[in-house]
């Protein structure tokens, strides 16, 4: 069968991981079906196409206004004459089709935090979220609270809806087993103490404030000992962020990294006495992921997706109070067997995460539409 895939967003760190892995592991499981892949840029094309075996890259210009992308992307649909194509983030639905469509939903953000999202992005993820949910065939979350939220809003999807999880590259993140690499990191941004690790946005909903409130809180003897380390990329949008250390008086003990490669990031992990995020929204959170892979232990928001995803390989906080935070990060560093214990169930919880698997469940939605055939007009 002819399997067309959406690759246009593949830029984009979230999304695009998720977009990366799922044809890297589709071509390692599926030598029979055709697939056509879409890129939406040359450079992307050049640096993630492939046309080796059974896949095919293909380039389609991107205007500058979306009305202008779609009747382009819908042509070489048509042309392409494929039995099902999968669009991999909802707000790329195209407004017509010749085939079946299958579209992953990331997060339903536009609900639940709109004010995250300038107005006419809003407008726009309205537009085209609802209209993914009607023209969708099938509709794939990535996490049970995802589809929950999914059917809170269109509770008409329920027989269409199913939940696939992502994946962790075990390659990228992984115990380090010599002290070696972590200290080269750790002298290349500077960080000469034991540190706690958010790595995530500055967005408002990462709720930063609080895990700045309840570092600020820790008794001096400790800040000056176990410093906070924030890798996320510089924004001048969030400068009140950045102030907010100064008012805090932990200026001088934490940390901004800004952009942070995958090389870096695992010793990152490794050195870090915990990862901790207090996110008032997730739907799968892949740095929590990555710190378990990395036998980091993991302080976590107790809402959403975080105890889905972590089990019981997690101390689950508030995260609207910074007290229960600080109490957390405290029984952290006096409780070594805590850390440990963290430790080794993060690992273990993290191997149930495999993008194999989420290739395997994917392709399986994609072969329900094997007998699909055009009309000979088209």
């Amino acid at each position: 069968m002819k399997i067309g895939i959406d690759a246009r967003q593949i830029h984009h760190r979230g999304v695009g991981r998720y977009i990366k892995e799922l044809i890297r592991h589709l071509g390692l499981i599926d030598q029979e079906n055709d697939y056509f892949i879409y890129f939406s840029s040359k450079k992307d094309l050049e640096e993630y196409g492939t046309n080796i075996g059974s896949f095919t890259s293909i380039y389609i210009p991107t205007p500058a206004l979306q009305l202008h992308r779609q009747p382009l992307l819908i042509n070489r649909l048509r042309k392409d004459r494929l039995n099902v194509f999968h669009v991999t983030d909802h707000w790329f639905v195209p407004l017509f089709s010749f085939c079946p469509v299958i579209t992953t939903v990331h997060d339903l953000m536009v609900k639940t935090y709109p004010d995250a999202l300038s107005f006419m992005t809003r407008i726009y993820s309205l537009i085209m979220t609802s209209w993914a949910f009607k023209k969708s065939s099938n509709i794939l979350t990535v996490s049970e609270f995802n589809k929950k939220e999914c059917l809170k809003y269109y509770p008409g999807s329920k027989q269409k809806t199913s939940v696939i999880y992502h994946g962790i590259n075990k390659d990228d993140f992984f115990p380090l087993q010599e002290d070696g690499r972590i200290k080269v990191v750790k002298n290349k941004y500077g960080l000469e103490t034991d540190y706690f690790l958010f790595v995530g946005s500055l967005l408002e909903y990462k709720n930063l404030s609080i895990l700045m409130k309840a570092f600020a809180q820790l008794p001096l003897s400790l800040r000056f000992k176990y410093h906070l380390v924030i890798a996320a990329k510089i924004d001048s949008r969030y400068d009140h962020t950045y102030s907010q250390t100064q008012n805090l008086g932990i200026k001088d003990q934490v940390h901004f990294l800004n952009f942070v490669s995958t090389a870096d990031l695992v010793a990152l992990y490794n050195a870090a006495i915990a990862f901790v995020t207090t996110s008032l929204y997730e739907s799968f959170c892949f740095p929590m992921l990555e710190a378990m892979a990395c036998g980091t232990p993991v302080i976590a928001s107790d809402t959403m997706a975080f105890s889905e995803i972590a089990g019981n390989a997690a101390l689950l906080v508030d995260p609207s109070d910074a007290v229960p935070l600080r109490e957390s990060m405290v029984q952290i560093i006096e409780d070594q067997n805590l850390r440990k214990s963290l430790s080794q169930k993060g690992i273990q919880r993290a191997q149930a995460f495999s993008w194999t698997v989420t290739a395997q469940k994917t392709r399986k939605i994609y072969e329900k539409y094997k007998c699909f055939c055009h009309h000979p007009s088209l």
